[in-house]
């Protein structure tokens, strides 16, 4: 590893000097000095290869540094017991340090404006991706689960990094004029101070990234304690998140069990808590926590469940129990844990058996893996028990995992799929939250037996039908006591955190080909309740791009958008009218545009829940779920390059653009100009996300676009012999010179196929696209900061632009 050194003045929290202080990139050359930025998987490899496994750091005030405490913990390989890393037992005074070190930091960090905390999340997230295959590796090294499940561990928590970056509007008050006579009421957002997140082992990567960004980005700061089975992926995403600029003492991290556990409940300056685990250490820590006056989020235990009706959809149904109940060794809150057959169960249960047999248990790092160990020899010894006792309740044991012996991995926590049919709700394995590849078989007569069976047990967390009956299906949505209620009609599509299993690619884009065809219910006439199962399908559409994509649809909000879009319709050639607008919601008494499928008339409440508007007085208030167009391609290594545009003369590459707002209005000048597509690179933020699609105003449905990385176009550029140019700002920086944008050099290029690609406003250009480009500038009189890219982007878009005869 190079070893280098980077000077920057800094003000000392603890000595109120001021003086140079050395980043350390290098674990070598930190050592020496007591601090480090480490993680247990910065060099898997070699960390298997010492004589000692190294030593994980506390992150204390903006420095990684050794613990005084002689106590720690083996981080364990589940899959081959050996020894990664140990976790310290953090001292009292190092996690009072912790605390003081967040305390200091956050009335400056609480008045840094949200502008400036939003980008370094813009930047955490493209360190995020850069590193995701580290992160990735780390995770399953620590925790066992399949590489794949890894990366999608990592992209669930970059997704709420995606809507921390958000937060401007997220933290936007009230306002109400004239509420009694003279008298107006506001409200407003402010960050609470020093939060405290409290992680489990069964996903190092997301939980983690559910709580401190969302927290920092408030403006608060945060004391994070990862699980001690497998904290290397939280150090990972600290060391980006300094490397993002989040100030010192902004994010802290100790090590530790119980007593920094029950540190973190007493302390006085920590405001609110965030738990995610079992229920005992949840109950514990509610209570303590909230005797103390804190705010407490503590997420428990969980027993999913999944009805199977009669009529249901044999392989699709099949394909996704088997998904849902052993992907990721069953170690996830929303894991399918209990399947209630309605009518006679045999048919299903031998079915089960056969496609549960199929998968594949090895290593995680093993290619074709399905599913890998459990994270411990005590977690496999408890799902053992549950299993025996299921048995010596009456229980029939109809596929048994627990003798399992991988070869090559011997020793490792490994436990098969395992299915126990003639459960019954009495029984230890039924009440208890087995947390393994564990899937509880039972039946009922009737739909109804079915629910009670549901709504009975203590957890509440998942449930899902499978049916072709619209009835059933409503009836099941409105009945059920579960916290998210799904249904499965007669697609292969579980939505119990079906999203685990969508492929996951770099571009966040792809869609689902699989996806419903239409909405997920039939629309009223109208709606009044801001809690009706549509308005919530909509809004899980305009915030989430694995909701978009499960659904391939998209909520268009705005009344110029929509016109824009039904225009283009109007006037498009019949292959490209496939997008339709499936549901228009309007506000009772307006009036309606022509070409929607379905009207459906809504209060102001509604509206403003279903457009995440403000204000509804102006007449854009209106929404409307649109199909995502065919001509939207996420492209696979076999696809004909030849086939993503109709004349690629002018094609615009996106390199890195992660503000919805910059490449919705790239799209709609690239649309304006008449250019022929949008290559979207890796990195890039969904095209159909709310703000892109608000700056886009529809160009997003008329623009043809195509997500894909470097490879892919590479093949477009060498087939249609395309020349390749890059925006690039003249501050005589970098490893070429940059041209000048200008009139002649638009004329020479108005016959050549052209690239044109534009980076991201913070980040710039990608390593390979100043390599494989020839740069260009805009020239501009005096010395002035570059141009806003959207901006830039603009001029080149125009002064590029083909020229049609």
């Amino acid at each position: 590893m190079d070893t280098h050194f980077v000077q920057k003045r800094y003000v000392d929290p603890r000595s109120r000097m001021i003086g140079p202080r050395h980043m350390r990139s290098s674990p070598i050359v930190a050592a020496a000095a007591g601090l480090c930025r480490y993680s247990t998987a910065a060099d898997t490899a070699s960390a298997m290869q010492r004589s000692s496994p190294p030593r994980v750091r506390n992150l204390i005030g903006g420095e990684f540094v050794e613990s005084q405490s002689d106590a720690s913990i083996d981080v364990i390989n589940p899959a081959t017991q050996e020894v990664v890393s140990r976790v310290p037992l953090t001292t009292n005074e190092e996690f009072r340090a912790a605390v003081a070190a967040a305390k200091h930091a956050f009335p400056s960090w609480r008045n840094t404006p949200v502008t400036s905390r939003q980008r370094i999340m813009l930047k955490l997230q493209e360190l995020i991706r850069r590193d995701i295959d580290k992160l990735a590796l780390n995770i399953t090294t620590e925790q066992g689960k399949t590489l794949k499940d890894a990366q999608g561990d990592v992209f669930r928590g970059l997704e709420v990094v995606e809507h921390a970056c958000g937060m401007a509007s997220l933290q936007m008050g009230e306002f109400v004029s004239n509420v009694a006579h003279g008298i107006d009421t506001y409200s407003v957002r402010e960050p609470l101070g020093v939060c405290a997140g409290i992680c489990p082992f069964n996903f190092p990567a997301m939980i983690p990234l559910w709580m401190f960004p969302v927290a920092v980005t408030s403006g608060n700061t945060f004391v994070l304690k990862p699980s001690e089975k497998d904290p290397g992926a939280s150090m990972m995403l600290a060391e980006l998140a300094m490397e993002a600029g989040l100030p010192d003492g902004v994010l802290n991290i100790v090590h530790g069990t119980h007593d920094v556990v029950d540190n973190i409940c007493d302390d006085e300056d920590i405001k609110a808590i965030s738990f995610v685990g079992s229920n005992r250490a949840g109950m514990h820590i509610y209570g303590r926590a909230a005797a103390k006056g804190k705010r407490v989020q503590s997420n428990m235990g969980a027993k999913n469940h999944a009805v199977i009706m009669p009529d249901a959809s044999p392989d699709a149904t099949l394909n996704a129990l088997v998904a849902a109940g052993f992907g990721a060794a069953g170690q996830r809150c929303m894991a399918l844990s209990t399947v209630v057959f309605v009518g006679d169960s045999k048919p299903w249960v031998d079915e089960l058996i056969e496609h549960a047999k199929a998968l594949k248990v090895s290593a995680g790092v093993e290619p074709g893996a399905d599913l890998g160990p459990v994270i411990s020899r005590e977690a496999k010894e408890r799902i053992c028990r549950l299993i025996q006792s299921g048995l010596e309740s009456g229980a029939r044991l109809v596929l048994d995992g627990r003798n399992i012996v991988v070869p090559g991995y011997e020793d490792g926590n490994f436990v098969g799929p395992t299915i126990i049919a003639d459960v019954k709700n009495s029984m230890e394995c039924y009440e208890e939250e087995i947390f393994g590849p564990v899937l509880l078989c039972m039946q009922a007569d009737s739909l109804d037996e079915a629910i009670k069976i549901v709504n009975q047990n203590k957890y509440g967390n998942g449930a899902s039908i499978f049916t072709t009956s619209g009835v059933a299906a409503r009836k099941f949505q409105n009945e059920i006591e579960a916290g998210q209620a799904s249904t499965m009609t007669s697609v292969p599509f579980l939505s119990i955190h079906s999203h685990y299993f969508i492929p996951i690619n770099q571009c966040r884009c792809s869609v689902n080909p699989k996806a419903p065809a239409h909405l997920p219910l039939p629309p009223p006439d109208s709606i009044t309740s801001p809690s009706n199962p549509l308005v919530k399908h909509c809004v899980k559409l305009r915030l989430s791009s694995s909701y978009r994509r499960s659904h391939a649809s998209a909520l268009l909000v705005g009344l110029t958008p929509i016109r824009e879009f039904t225009r283009f319709r109007d006037t498009a050639a019949e292959e490209e009218c496939e997008p339709l607008i499936e549901c228009l919601f309007v506000l009772d008494g307006s009036d309606a545009l022509d070409n929607a499928a379905r009207v459906v008339r809504v209060s102001p409440t509604v509206m403003k829940k279903l457009s995440g508007l403000q204000t509804i007085e102006s007449i854009e208030a209106a929404a409307a779920v649109v199909r995502i167009p065919k001509s939207f391609r996420n492209v696979e290594e076999t696809d004909d390059c030849g086939g993503w545009f109709r004349t690629p003369h002018r094609i615009l590459v996106l390199d890195g653009i992660q503000d919805p707002g910059n490449l919705g209005t790239l799209l709609r000048s690239a649309m304006a100009f008449g250019w022929d597509g949008a290559f979207l690179l890796p990195g890039c933020c969904d095209p159909f996300n709310d703000k892109a699609l608000r700056a886009a105003r529809g160009a997003s449905f008329q623009l043809r676009i195509v997500s894909g990385d470097w490879a892919h176009l590479d093949s477009l550029r060498n087939r249609f012999r395309m020349a390749m140019m890059a925006g690039h700002p003249d501050n005589g920086e970098g490893p070429k010179v940059a041209r000048s944008l200008s009139r002649e050099l638009a004329s020479s290029l108005s016959e050549k196929p052209l690239c044109l690609v534009l980076g991201s406003e913070g980040g710039g250009l990608s390593g390979e696209s100043v390599r494989a480009c020839e740069l260009v500038s805009i020239p501009m009189a005096g010395e002035f900061e570059s141009l806003n890219v959207s901006v830039a982007g603009g001029i080149f878009l125009f002064m590029l632009q083909p020229h049609r005869g």
